[in-house]
């Protein structure tokens, strides 16, 4: 008993020994990390921002993110700022306002991550258009990218290429992104502003909104494109370079949303009483030759050049009053009438080419005879002018064939284009050739469901044929020259 009782006693006398020293530890340690916090703490307070000042450089790092964004890609797309350039850096400035409004409404850290994606956002935004415009020469649109065209994929090796021929644009959109990293480090923060605070912030990019948009509306209407493009924006591209990305961008949105079709205003529409009924053939007062070995002069037939529709019929039954406007206006303009060049052509085939982005320049008396002779010998009309319209590749196929403008408020022609499948298209080429019995036929390099061809392209009255199912061999499709290859 004793024994145990001695242990017992030498192994508390240790324990208690052993705790002593652990806390004596404890506390040694506790106090190093205090005095290790005060002087680190001590050491970022010495670097760390004031609120008013984290405030200031906030305002001046945001806005002039966005004037840089403009400029860079004005310099690397355009190799100049332009003498519009006032636009893009007036419209540049409430977006910075409102951004600054965003990233004062939570705390710290959320506010800096925002910030950290809406530069991330910005710099993507930036290199998509920069490379769009150097492989497309024109803007990528909102409206755009919701119309299918994910087979612009493609052109992947051609997109990939541009990427690293944008490489210097790509480095200078990401400046901000390394100039915020280095003012986080140097104790720059993000904290939550005051109601107070953001409703001055909030009504100064308000202010920062109006003044762009009261300087285009008080610019020469009659003369300044600036003008009529901001508020018609029929042409993208000059849109994109006058206003500014972001600006087109929203611009282009907000048609969008709006679902704005380009239904023409027909208040200013001169509709004049209806034009006389013709007999369509010959004049009645002219004589026909029916004896093949007479010598008397051919008779020109110059009747009018005029469809056997009732305007005036159709306008007395139409309860639409937009359509019965344009029955009406119908109904009152007067027909050209045929002349000696009427019906030269009966009897022979047409072949209608169209070659995008093609120049005279590429046409040569040795490298490509047959576009030689076609644009020196023949009909060439040196004083045929189309409108400016922005459009591209669908844009023009669809104007070529119908005779139609597209909708200025839709991507180039991709929308316009797509409804003709859904819509009578008894005007085409193509659908008035086959209502004579004629076989009409279209033929497209590449695949055959691009841009929706297989079902747009027969409904203006073709039948189509191209690549991938299109019963055209591949190879043939994706070569770009083969269809102007066989020309010559």
């Amino acid at each position: 008993m004793s024994i145990e009782r001695n242990s017992r006693r030498v192994n508390s006398g240790f324990t208690f020994q052993d705790t002593r020293k652990d806390r004596f530890i404890s506390e040694r340690n506790l106090g190093n990390k205090k005095r290790g916090k005060r002087r680190k703490k001590s050491k970022n307070s010495n670097q760390s921002f004031s609120v008013a000042s984290s405030v200031i450089c906030q305002i001046i790092f945001i806005l002039l993110t966005f004037i840089h964004m403009e400029l860079a890609f004005h310099i690397f797309t355009y190799r100049s700022l332009g003498k519009f350039i006032v636009y893009p850096i007036a419209f540049a400035l409430p977006i910075g306002m409102f951004v600054l409004v965003i990233t004062g409404l939570f705390k710290a850290k959320v506010n800096k991550i925002i910030m950290w994606v809406i530069l991330g956002f910005t710099m993507l935004i930036f290199v998509a258009e920069t490379i769009y415009m150097y492989v497309f020469k024109v803007p990528l649109l909102v409206t755009e990218m919701g119309a299918g065209n994910l087979q612009v994929l493609d052109y992947w090796k051609e997109i990939l290429i541009s990427f690293i021929k944008c490489m210097p644009a790509t480095m200078l959109y990401a400046v901000p992104l390394v100039v915020y990293g280095i003012l986080l480090k140097m104790g720059m923060r993000f904290v939550r502003k005051p109601i107070g605070v953001t409703f001055v912030f909030l009504i100064m990019a308000l202010c920062f909104a109006f003044v762009p948009v009261i300087m285009v509306n008080l610019s020469d209407k009659d003369k300044n494109i600036i003008y009529e493009n901001y508020h018609d924006m029929y042409d993208n591209t000059s849109a994109i370079s006058d206003y500014g990305v972001f600006t087109t961008l929203r611009l282009n949105a907000v048609k969008l949303i709006k679902n704005d079709t380009g239904e023409v205003d027909l208040d200013e529409l001169e509709i004049g009483t209806p034009a006389p009924t013709f007999t369509l053939g010959p004049k009645a007062d002219e004589p026909t030759i029916t004896d093949p070995d007479s010598t008397a002069a051919p008779v020109i037939d110059t009747s009018p050049n005029a469809m056997d529709i009732d305007f005036v019929k159709l306008a007395e039954n139409e309860k639409n009053e937009y359509i019965k406007k344009l029955d009406q206006y119908f109904a009152s303009l007067m027909p050209t009438r045929k002349n000696k060049y009427t019906g030269m052509f009966k009897g022979y085939n047409l072949i209608y080419l169209t070659g995008e982005a093609f120049s005279p320049y590429c046409v040569s008396k040795e490298l490509t005879p047959t576009l030689y002779k076609l644009t020196h010998s023949g009909f060439v009309f040196n004083n045929y002018y189309v409108p400016v319209t922005g459009e591209s590749t669908c844009g023009g196929e669809f104007m070529n064939i119908s005779g139609l403008l597209t909708n200025p408020n839709r991507p180039r022609g991709v929308f316009t284009m797509q409804q003709c499948k859904n819509n009578y298209m008894p005007l085409t080429m193509g659908a008035q050739f086959r209502r004579a019995g004629v076989n009409t036929m279209a033929y497209h390099n590449n695949s055959y469901t691009y841009y929706g061809r297989n079902e747009t392209i027969p409904a203006m009255g073709y039948t189509f044929k191209a690549g991938n199912g299109g019963s055209m061999d591949d190879s043939v499709a994706r070569s770009k020259g083969y269809l102007f290859d066989l020309d010559d």
